[in-house]
């Protein structure tokens, strides 16, 4: 299509007026592929490169995607990721203007991270006698860790004036106000701390990048590998990847820079620190 056809006041998704040019980690499954296939629907014009660990298998072939292999926690990868990024901005023409980051460790069991090397068997603790460094280690380096190099590596390729969305994806368990039942001491902590990162990367960025918007997300309890254990008790709706990504994508829709540094629940909500 040609630049002559592009229609300026189009909506592309996401609450962005221009083409959507798109990273999303964790594309492999869950919401972060559902979120991804609602890119590729929204418009013809939009991109994406999306990552996994592993790229066997991978769920979603178009011409306007492609897949990379990023482990998220090594600062080495993400060093050799950035320049094929660059690289493949140059070819969509316009700066990264959407970051999606639907990583999380909550435990290994039926996880794609079980008996990999170097990454230590987590289950989420139910007292401060199952606390074990190994295993907060790896929870750490996923939920927070890895969102730090994230938002050093790719906010700074962010238009300055244009609209920009950095989402990720948090719970409401990382909230303190909020804790009332204890437990889960890894998990808490390490997504306590990611909204931390969030609030204060949203503050940097709002000085140079105004129409940044950098927000940390509770998707709502979801049916995936990650929840499935613990799930039999749970009262309140428990949604499928479809019905969340949909949810997340209408309030992303409505995001605003005066919102930038919060942690929004899937129905709009604000969650308390």
């Amino acid at each position: 299509m040609s630049q002559e056809m592009i229609n300026t006041d189009a909506v592309y998704g996401f609450g962005f007026k221009e083409p959507i040019r798109a990273v999303i980690l964790g594309s492999r499954g869950g919401v972060g592929e559902a979120i991804a296939r609602a890119l590729i629907d929204a418009h013809p014009l939009n991109r994406a490169l999306l990552t996994s660990r592993s790229l066997a298998e991978l769920p979603l072939h178009s011409e306007m995607i492609s897949w990379y292999a990023l482990e998220i926690t090594s600062e080495d990868q993400w060093e050799i990721f950035i320049p094929r990024l660059k690289s493949h901005l140059a070819d969509w023409g316009g700066s990264l203007n959407l970051v999606i980051n639907a990583t999380g460790l909550l435990h290994t069991e039926g996880s794609a991270r079980a008996g990999v090397e170097g990454t230590q068997e987590v289950q989420p603790e139910r007292s401060m006698r199952a606390v074990a460094l190994k295993s907060m280690e790896s929870v750490f380096a996923v939920n927070t860790f890895a969102v730090a190099l994230a938002l050093k590596y790719l906010s700074p390729m962010f238009p300055r004036r244009e609209r920009s969305l950095f989402v990720s994806f948090s719970a409401r368990v990382g909230s303190i106000s909020d804790n009332r039942i204890g437990g889960w001491y890894s998990y808490r902590a390490s997504k306590a701390a990611q909204n931390m990162l969030i609030k204060t990367a949203a503050i940097e960025l709002s000085r140079s990048k105004k129409e940044c918007v950098c927000v940390a997300v509770h998707p709502g309890t979801v049916a995936s590998a990650l929840s499935a254990p613990f799930t039999k008790s749970v009262k309140h709706t428990i949604f499928t990847p479809e019905q969340s990504a949909s949810s997340l994508i209408e309030v992303l829709e409505r995001l605003t820079p005066e919102r930038t540094g919060e942690c929004i629940a899937w129905d709009g909500a604000t969650i308390p620190a």
